[in-house]
Formats: C-alpha cells, structure tokens, sequence
C-alpha cells in the first residue's frame, strides 16, 4: 500500500511518526530532468503488507531559481 503527499512534507513526517517508522528509514532522491523534485520515501509493517510513504515537493535549489523563500 502507498500514501503519496505532494507539496506537503509534514504530513509524511506526521504519519511517518504515526506509523512508527524510524527516521533512519526514510530516503531522500530528486527526480526530474534538472532535479527539480526531491522526494522522501520511508517503508514499514503494516499489519500484513508493506506501507510505503512518498512525498514530493519542490527541490531547495529550485525554490530558489524562481526566487520563491524555502
């Protein structure tokens, strides 16, 4: 199963913590041609299945280049 949250990096930490899994568990990657998106993924036990969480939200260095405050 997988949550996604785009633009919205404290709900993924909210149910990261809700779900109790670790910090130590969660990547980070960008993704786009001029890595523009960075993303957050963490994976846990769920009862019977693996719960994966993604977040994506705009990279620091493209907040950046638009002039938009991180």
């Amino acid at each position: 199963m997988e949550l996604s949250f785009h633009d919205d990096l404290g709900a993924f930490e909210a149910w990261r913590a809700a779900l109790a899994i670790g910090p130590d568990a969660v990547r980070f990657g960008t993704q786009g041609a001029d890595d523009s998106t960075m993303n957050l993924r963490a994976e846990g036990p769920y009862g019977a299945c693996t719960l994966s969480l993604v977040a994506y939200a705009p990279a620091p260095s493209a907040l950046l280049a638009t002039g938009v405050a991180a």
